[in-house]
Parts: C-alpha cells; structure tokens; sequence
C-alpha cells in the first residue's frame, strides 16, 4: 500500500461536495493505486464510527457520505490556524462526553495544550476522569516518535505536579495518586508507522485529521455540539464561536 496517496486521497474524498463517490473517478486509483487499499484505509475509520459518518460499498468501488455537511466540515478543520486548531481539540472533548474542557496558554502549557473533566457517573462521588492532550497543527507532515516521547513526558511531569512556572497555573487540574487520566494527541494530519507503535504501546489515544472530523460529525449528530442549521447545512458561525470561546487557562 502506498501509505502517502492513500492517506491523501482520504482526505479528497471527505472533501468532495458529493455524497456517493466512485473511488475510479481518481487518477490515484486508475494510475495504479488498488481500490482495496483506500477501501481498506478507510474502512478501519467506518467501523470505529459504526459506519454513522460514512461506508464503503465494496461492490461497487463507492465512497458514500451519510451527511451533506461533512466536506463542509473538514475544509474548515483544515483552514483553521494553529490556535484555533488546539481551541478545536478542546471542543472535540466535548464530542468524546467531556462537560468541563480549556485550553492552555502557549507560554506556560507545560507541554499540555489542552485539559477536559467529566465526572464519575457510577456513583455520586467528587471524583472525576480527566484527558491531558497535545494537538499538532501539521499540513503534510506526518506525527514521529518525537512528539509522542513529549506528550508522554509532559503528562508524567503534569501529574507529579512539577511544573516549569514558579507559581503552578493549574491549581484547577491538580491530579491525585489514582486519577483516572486519558491521554489523547489530536494532530491535523496523520501519523508515521512508528509513532502509531507508540501511541498503542503506552495507550495514548492518536485522532488524526479523519478522526477529528468525523468525532465532530457525530457530536453534530448527537447535538452535543450546535454546528447544524435545521436544513442540514453546517453553521459556520457557531462552530467559529465555540472554537473562539474556549476557555484559556
């Protein structure tokens, strides 16, 4: 599989205006890349999303769009500025069933760039999970080893409470000794073989550019987030404000 036109092509599919898409319509099918491939690439997405967001029709080499509005939404993922796309990677917290979720201010972030609480619903207790997350804002470059080694490290330094600031900005966040935490990198891209190793081998959550739409998408659909006008278009100016009133900390 020629991992570089496959992930590409993915992303040309989401953002084509139709919603049933012939994979041969591409030149990267009929110039030698196999319709198995993509098929198969983008299968392992559909089946995490239960196939809500999109499917494949192997049959008949289709790519088939369950909601107008996805194209819509991933053109603006991708033309989002670097802050805006760590404010994004806050608000996809929510997606995920997060109530309480900031961003960080770049210049103490403690290698964090953003923090989500929700509380521990089996029983009426104060204790609650937390995610510690890191976003990169890349266009073609894909996540190496590197910026997961970072996003491990910072979140150790984090929960041991050892903060590079003389006065800890986040008094809010301190963890305890059994705090549930999830660790999540969000990049706007995709990322290398080996750092998809690494993620699994010390379970960080990965979400690449696909995964982020299509979280976003089902937060539209299960209304925890606000992005869809009545007719199904995608309301820009509320997904602009949410992005825009996230809280820094």
């Amino acid at each position: 599989m020629n991992l570089a036109v496959t992930r590409n092509l993915s992303i040309k599919l989401f953002l084509n205006p139709t919603n049933s898409i012939n994979f041969f319509d591409y030149d990267e099918v009929t110039n030698g890349i196999d319709v198995n491939d993509i098929s198969s690439f983008l299968e392992k997405y559909s089946t995490k999303y239960k196939e809500l967001i999109f499917e494949i029709d192997n049959a008949n080499a289709l790519f088939i769009k369950k909601h107008s509005f996805l194209h819509l939404l991933l053109d603006q993922i991708i033309k989002l500025s670097p802050s805006e796309f760590e404010k994004l990677s806050a608000v996809v917290c929510s997606c995920l069933g997060y109530e309480n979720f900031y961003g960080t201010k770049v210049s103490h972030d403690q290698g964090i760039d953003f923090i989500a609480q929700s509380n521990f619903d089996k029983l009426n207790i104060d204790i609650k999970h937390c995610i510690l997350g890191q976003c990169k804002h890349f266009e073609n470059n894909l996540v190496g080893t590197g910026e997961i080694r970072q996003l491990a490290g910072s979140v150790i330094l984090f929960s041991r409470k050892e903060f590079s600031t003389v006065n800890p900005k986040y008094t809010r966040f301190l963890l305890n000794t059994f705090s549930h935490i999830h660790v999540y990198f969000m990049a706007s891209y995709f990322y290398s073989e080996e750092s998809i190793r690494l993620c699994r081998s010390t379970d960080i959550i990965y979400l690449d550019i696909i995964d982020i739409c299509c979280l976003c998408a089902q937060g539209i659909i299960q209304k925890k987030i606000d992005w869809i006008y009545p007719s199904g278009e995608l309301n820009l100016t509320n997904l602009k404000n949410d992005i825009n009133f996230v809280e820094i900390v």
